[in-house]
């Protein structure tokens, strides 16, 4: 992530600051899911994420909002030169802590029958990503990452002088940690290769779409001046542990050429290694180019959630039950939190058709906004099951296992409670008994795909108007 935060110069006289008074909020003129903010002090204008590179070259006058902030060590270094050095020994060393993390937990699970898990792998990659994150982004963006140092360059966010130190860094790094790992749990456990266990062209999808994902955060959180910039770390990292839940049965999770090439060189192993050289970079240029308008974005984030939730339940089904229904919900409940992270301040982030139609019931979407938000969503859904039946992950229709009454209780009472709570509530209670679709959109893609329409009216009708009842019920509750 070759971005440094800059933060904003705050307005007044030298002796003081000058307080600016917020303006009422307006929900019918709003586009955005409903989240009422107490009114507060706010700053003169958002702050905005510039390249490093501008900071380090001392082209700040480009960017006359850029200022230090006592407290925020992240950028401690904004308008101080970072020597080219620095920023490869940080790359080198993030990289080696990343890869030997990695691999050490996937050696300790297959060691210790099992004892991590497929949630105990995806978790620690996420972890240490996150931490990594923190602790080196303001030394050169912890890229860690081919693929990211790639697509940063070829959008203008890291010199082109810079991408071969940073990409020799980082193979060196995971060559490296490959190396010591070979020494410390000798002989070496062969499932630290990535290696893909279906199908080439469903291999290639799963590490295209997985980093795809991952750069589109990256880049929505990192570019867009009205994001919190202070969740970059965390949304990554469980970006990482989502994918890995996706895709770990079936390619590793890679989303990385380093991960893939370092333990390869030292086994000498390269099954089909291309898959991951192609793969993973292709997908992360056009993550970082795909953050668009609104109703692209709905469209855009729906296609990614369906996408998701259909690859981890066939996942699954087709790997001996890797995930279960625990793995299955956090996926779910990680893909909603890390695409809506980055879409609410483009498009709100809805993602649903019932979502869009309870904001607009109550003045939080206008009204000439609901069909193309709808129409976008449902679009994303059924691109999404057509591309995993496409890629061979298939399946993924919701189809009640109980009755009529009781199905259409359950999908109303889910969702009367995810509109009403944020973040939504988990899925396992119903996962069961109706699939826990909540979402029409998620219903319609698999069934028009799959030409399997049991009771669907079910799905259509129960969570729009559990939805309208949920958020209803908190808006007569809430204090005024």
């Amino acid at each position: 992530m070759a971005f440094e935060k800059s933060l904003q110069e705050e307005k007044g006289s030298k002796g003081g600051v000058a307080e600016a008074g917020v303006p009422p909020m307006e929900p019918s003129e709003s586009n955005r899911i409903a989240i009422i903010i107490s009114p507060r002090e706010a700053p003169a204008a958002p702050s905005k994420i510039v390249p490093m590179e501008l900071i380090n070259h001392g082209n700040c006058n480009a960017h006359p909002q850029i200022s230090h902030h006592p407290w925020h060590p992240s950028f401690a270094m904004a308008g101080r030169a970072m020597p080219l050095i620095k920023k490869v020994m940080a790359e080198f060393i993030g990289t080696f802590i990343l890869i030997f993390t990695v691999l050490s937990t996937i050696i300790m699970n297959e060691q210790h029958d099992g004892v991590e898990s497929l949630l105990g792998i995806a978790a620690s990659a996420g972890l240490a990503v996150t931490v990594l994150v923190l602790s080196l982004i303001h030394i050169s963006g912890c890229h860690l990452n081919l693929a990211v140092s790639v697509a940063m360059a070829v959008f203008g966010h890291l010199p082109l002088a810079h991408l071969l130190p940073y990409m020799a860094a980082q193979l060196l790094g995971s060559i490296a940690a490959s190396f010591v790992v070979k020494e410390i749990y000798h002989p070496l456990n062969p499932g630290i290769v990535t290696l893909p266990r279906v199908g080439t062209i469903e291999a290639f999808f799963a590490e295209f779409i997985t980093t795809f994902i991952l750069l589109f955060i990256i880049t929505a959180l990192a570019t867009d001046p009205h994001a919190v910039k202070e969740l970059i770390a965390v949304a990554v990292g469980a970006t990482i542990m989502m994918n890995a839940l996706v895709a770990g049965p079936s390619t590793g999770a890679s989303m990385n050429p380093a991960r893939t090439i370092g333990p390869a060189i030292v086994i000498g192993k390269y099954t089909k290694i291309w898959v991951y050289l192609v793969a993973t970079p292709l997908g992360a240029i056009a993550g970082t180019g795909a953050y668009e308008s609104m109703v692209a974005a709905e469209m855009l984030g729906t296609f990614l959630l369906v996408f998701l939730v259909l690859s981890s339940l066939t996942s699954n089904d087709k790997h001996g039950g890797a995930l279960g229904p625990v793995g299955e919900a956090a996926a779910a409940g990680l893909a909603i939190a890390v695409i809506v992270a980055p879409l609410v301040n483009v498009s709100g982030g809805h993602l649903n058709p019932a979502v869009s139609l309870t904001m607009a019931v109550f003045g939080h979407l206008p009204r000439a906004h609901l069909a193309p938000y709808v129409a976008a969503q449902l679009a994303g859904a059924v691109a999404a099951a057509f591309a995993s039946t496409a890629a061979s992950f298939g399946g993924g229709a919701t189809v009640p296992s109980v009755g009529d009454a009781e199905a259409f209780g359950v999908e109303f009472v889910a969702t009367s409670c995810s509109s009403s709570s944020s973040p939504p509530s988990s899925p396992i209670p119903n996962q069961e008994w109706t699939g826990a679709s909540m979402n029409p959109a998620r219903t319609l893609g698999p069934a028009i795909a799959a030409g399997k329409y049991t009771k669907i009216w079910i799905y259509m009708v129960a969570p729009p108007l559990g939805a309208v009842a949920g958020a209803g019920a908190y808006l007569a509750l809430k204090l005024n």
